[in-house]
């Protein structure tokens, strides 16, 4: 496995436990301050705390069937900064 769908395999599996449990908030947490989500199942949700109420309706409840898999990577990894 290469590191790229190793590092996202390990941030689906979070997601997937957030998701099943209910937790709108650890949702929330795997995205940047600023970020901006698109889904076809809502109006755009720009910022975490735009993220974490569109993820409280969908996760309402728990998921309990909820699954999140990495299908296929590419590309190069490169980091930023210092």
């Amino acid at each position: 496995m290469e590191l790229i769908e190793s590092l996202l395999t390990v941030l689906m599996d979070r997601m997937t436990v957030a998701y099943r449990a209910g937790d709108a908030s650890a949702c929330a947490d795997m995205f940047t301050m600023d970020a901006q989500l698109y889904s076809p199942y809502a109006p755009p949700a720009i910022g975490r705390g735009a993220i974490e109420a569109i993820h409280r309706e969908w996760t309402d409840g728990g998921v309990p069937d909820k699954e999140l898999k990495v299908l296929q990577t590419g590309g190069r990894m490169t980091s930023h900064g210092p």
